[in-house]
């Protein structure tokens, strides 16, 4: 028959998903010309060591330490708190007009 059945259909998928991911030699080559910069988000996920190779630094990692230098003078905090009997600890988010808008 020419209907495919579920595991036949899984199989398809998982060889079809594996045939799209980047290899290594290809995200060094994209690294190699900039794509860490243009391409970031998806680049960051999917060929961090090429980047890494060659020299870029990770976008998120100048978030990171902004966000752990603690709140600038001027930046607010919102704590929201779950309903009472609830034993959880209030969520504390710094507002940061360095890092959003």
């Amino acid at each position: 028959t020419t209907k495919m059945t579920g595991v036949r259909r899984i199989i398809a998928l998982m060889l079809a998903v594996s045939s799209a991911a980047p290899t290594p030699a290809s995200c060094d080559d994209w690294a190699a010309s900039g794509e860490c910069d243009r391409n970031a988000a998806f680049m960051w996920e999917s060929c961090e060591s090429a980047c890494t190779k060659h020299g870029f630094k990770d976008p998120r990692a100048a978030i990171d330490e902004m966000a752990l230098a603690g709140p600038p003078a001027g930046g607010q905090i919102l704590e929201l708190r779950l309903a009472s009997g609830a034993n959880l600890a209030p969520i504390r988010i710094d507002l940061r007009p360095d890092l959003s808008p």
